[in-house]
C-alpha cells in the first residue's frame, strides 16, 4: 500500500496535447503488475472512449472526478476485469492545476467502495495541490535555468558561427595577461 495511505495505486498523469489528447503517466506507485497496466492503459483526456473516465474528466473539465464504485461504472467498462484482478473497487482522479490551466491529474485508487468521503476528498485537493505547486516550481526552475544559459550563450558567442565573440574573446585576453603577468610571461595573439 501506498506509505501508509491503504491505496494499492496512486500515479501522475501529464496532459499532452498530441492530435489523442493522451495521458502520459510519470510517477506511478503500486505492485509492478499494476504499474505495467497503468503504462498500458493508453488514456486521453479527449471526451471519447477512454477519456472519459476520472483521469481524463479532471484533465479536461479541471475538477475532482471519482468512480465510488468501478465495478458498476460504466467509464470503467475497459478496465473491469483488471480492476477485479487487482482489488480495486474505487477510484479518484484530482486535477494538477498551473493556476487556472490544468496540466495533469493523480489519480488514487481504493480496494474498498465509497472510499471517498468529503473529508478525505478535501485532504486529497490539498495534497494534488501541493504536488501540482511543486512540479510547477521545478518546470519554472528548470526553464529559468534553460533560458539563462541561452542567455549566457549569446552574450559570449556568435549566433551563426558558435564561436566566441568580442567579448568573450577580449575577456579572456584580459585574463591571459593577467596570468602572463603574475607568471612573469608574455601573451602572444
Amino acid at each position: 500500500h501506498i506509505v501508509d495511505g491503504g491505496y494499492p495505486l496512486a500515479w501522475v498523469g501529464i496532459a499532452r496535447h498530441d492530435e489523442a489528447r493522451s495521458v502520459e503517466p510519470v510517477a506511478i506507485a503500486g505492485t509492478e503488475a499494476m504499474r505495467a497496466h497503468v503504462e498500458g492503459l493508453r488514456l486521453t483526456w479527449a471526451e471519447s472512449g477512454t477519456g472519459r473516465g476520472p483521469t481524463g474528466t479532471a484533465i479536461r473539465e479541471g475538477l475532482v472526478d471519482m468512480a465510488q464504485d468501478i465495478r458498476s461504472d460504466p467509464r470503467y467498462d475497459f478496465w473491469h476485469d483488471d480492476s477485479t484482478r487487482f482489488g480495486i473497487a474505487s477510484s479518484i482522479a484530482l486535477p494538477l492545476k498551473d493556476k487556472q490551466i490544468t496540466f495533469g491529474a493523480l489519480s488514487i485508487y481504493a480496494t474498498e467502495t465509497n472510499a471517498f468521503d468529503t473529508q478525505e476528498i478535501d485532504l486529497l485537493k490539498e495534497l494534488a495541490d501541493d504536488l501540482a505547486y511543486g512540479i510547477v516550481s521545478l518546470r519554472n526552475s528548470a526553464m529559468r535555468d534553460r533560458f539563462e544559459r541561452e542567455l549566457e550563450f549569446q552574450a559570449n558567442f556568435d549566433m551563426v558561427t558558435s564561436l566566441a565573440n568580442r567579448s568573450l574573446f577580449l575577456d579572456r585576453l584580459d585574463q591571459s595577461i593577467i596570468h602572463a603577468g603574475h607568471a612573469n610571461r608574455h601573451v602572444a595573439v
